[in-house]
């Protein structure tokens, strides 16, 4: 017989095996990648987490997330739930098991306040929807009223060959007021205050939350305008948090962003120079291969050699 209840922190090691079971060998989620997202996560709560046991035994389990902080540019996230994660056992699955779950997953964020579920990247995302590779996941969430919205890809490179990075000296040699080049201790603020300017929400609440928590403004790349931010690139070097995504992939991989310019200073080609320098600075810290996350911008990262890689749909239902 098959048990719903609350998820305990005891039972991690148990949730992550029925993952790897499930979709280890698509898509491995790390120990460490695990604890980030679920205790380095302010809004996550235990219960908010619903695993399936049978015998005693987990078989299944569903992760559903809310935003339940308070930032500039966040509000809009208030009425929305996520499923972050979610998997059963091969050994019981197309037994009603996922359908058990994502019924009480959805009765869960309806009592939260949610008016609408989305399969996307949530805070502290796992990964930014549903992963392509998974067309049994795909036809199930179809099943059950998701519709897709989108594709996104994780897009991958090697620094330490493969093609060169385009030259940018000229164009910032043809802007003298502007300087690219990594923050620095002390200009914190100033970086926080440029992102609530132009990418309220999400961007601006994650890097603050970041460096709040130790992160080294050093491994953040800027433009500056005259002295001003107008620009960043989040440079996550190999073993640190934000490349701990694809750890199971891809050992000592490394990430860059979000990144992002300025309205007042976009095309200038100043987003591709922004770009080459982070690169240039992640080799320099020691990166032989990166991966950017969650975009649909494949002939831009494709203008520095970054190939699709990861293929994931986004998809979203509404509740009554």
């Amino acid at each position: 017989m098959i048990e719903l209840q609350a998820y305990r922190p005891e039972q991690a090691s148990e949730l992550l095996t029925v993952w790897q079971a499930a979709m280890g060998d698509r898509h491995p989620i790390m120990p460490a990648l695990w604890t980030a997202n679920t205790e380095g996560d302010p809004s996550f709560r235990p219960e908010d987490l619903i695993v399936a046991t049978h015998a005693g035994k987990m078989v299944g389990f569903v992760m559903t997330k809310r935003w339940r902080g308070s930032y500039p540019g966040c509000e809009r996230f208030a009425d929305v739930g996520y499923l972050a994660l979610m998997a059963v056992h091969p050994a019981h699955q197309r037994q009603g098991v996922g359908s058990r779950l994502l019924d009480e997953a959805i009765a869960h964020l309806q009592r939260e306040g949610a008016t609408r579920i989305l399969l996307e990247g949530s805070f502290h995302h796992f990964m930014p929807g549903i992963p392509a590779s998974s067309p049994e996941a795909l036809a199930f969430f179809a099943h059950h009223g998701f519709t897709p919205a989108k594709e996104v890809w994780d897009v991958r490179r090697r620094l330490d060959e493969g093609p060169a990075l385009p030259e940018v000296d000229d164009v910032l040699r043809s802007q003298p007021d502007i300087a690219i080049r990594p923050y620095s201790p002390g200009e914190e603020e100033a970086l926080v205050a440029f992102l609530q300017g132009n990418f309220a929400g999400r961007w601006a609440r994650d890097t603050d939350l970041l460096l709040r928590s130790g992160g080294d403004v050093r491994h953040v790349v800027g433009v500056f305008l005259n002295g001003e931010p107008q620009g960043f690139a989040q440079l996550h070097p190999p073993s640190s948090p934000g490349a701990l995504r694809w750890s199971g992939f891809v050992p000592e991989v490394a990430a860059l962003g979000p990144i992002g310019v300025g309205q007042a200073l976009r095309g200038r080609g100043l987003g591709l120079a922004l770009l080459v320098r982070g690169l240039e600075r992640l080799r320099d810290l020691g990166a032989r291969e990166t991966i950017i996350d969650w975009t649909d911008l494949l002939d831009f990262y494709g203008r520095c050699g970054f190939k699709p890689w990861l293929r994931y749909v986004l998809a979203r239902r509404p509740l009554g």
